[in-house]
């Protein structure tokens, strides 16, 4: 008979690795949807709209033209949207590999423990015998 807490620690390892390939699936899914990390900005006096990103390595701050265009507008805010969405993502893929990984270095460390516990049982009884 398997022991229960090591089916219960597979099963959950599983989960997490299930949990992590539909994250990873739904991160590509927003990426082919197209994200971008920007902000709004509007001319002033006007409604033409902007997406200013980050500075860039030669220290320039690139702008997309939206316009004024109400549907142009909108799939601008859903790419910017979406951005921080994968970002969410990316961040729980993080998290759950960095517990995965603290599980797998807690039950390689109770292995040795036991394995330990038992060598220093055998000596033990190796000399209770003599």
């Amino acid at each position: 008979m398997k022991n229960p807490t090591f089916k219960k620690t597979q099963i959950c390892l599983e989960n997490i690795d299930k949990s992590i390939a539909v994250l990873q699936k739904k991160e590509k899914l927003l990426t082919k949807m197209g994200c971008v990390k920007a902000y709004i900005a509007f001319k002033t006096g006007t409604n033409k709209m902007y997406l200013r990103s980050p500075v860039d390595a030669s220290g320039k701050r690139p702008s997309e033209y939206i316009g004024v265009d109400p549907v142009k507008q909108k799939e601008a805010k859903e790419r910017i949207a979406r951005y921080d969405e994968r970002e969410l993502v990316r961040e729980a893929i993080n998290t759950l590999n960095n517990e995965k990984n603290w599980l797998i270095n807690q039950l390689k460390e109770a292995s040795n423990l036991i394995k330990d516990l038992s060598s220093d049982a055998t000596i033990y009884l190796k000399r209770l015998a003599s």
